[in-house]
């Protein structure tokens, strides 16, 4: 039988606490379905800077996150808490960066 996406992604949705996303560019719809399939907190905002010719800025990573519309607090998770918490840091303390 053909499995749908949503299908799938509900009933795997308990094993996706250890995956982890990086957007790898800015494309909208692509972040949007990364952050609807494994939750904000398992997305990061990454740019493959400086491989890419445009790289990442403030501007552009807050048009992304606009205009996946996420609440303010998802977006610290995804433009950088997530990451800090990965690295050891705890995310709430990351938010205090921001």
């Amino acid at each position: 039988p053909v499995l749908h996406m949503a299908t799938f992604l509900s009933e795997a949705a308990p094993l996706f606490g250890h995956l982890y996303i990086d957007t790898m560019g800015f494309d909208p719809a692509a972040t949007r379905y990364a952050i609807d399939a494994l939750g904000p907190e398992n997305v990061l905002i990454g740019s493959d800077w400086p491989i890419v010719a445009r790289p990442a800025s403030v501007a552009r990573v807050d048009a992304l996150l606009a205009a996946v519309d996420v609440t303010a607090e998802q977006a610290v998770q995804i433009s950088h808490g997530t990451a800090l918490r990965l690295l050891g840091r705890g995310w709430r303390e990351a938010s205090a960066v921001s």
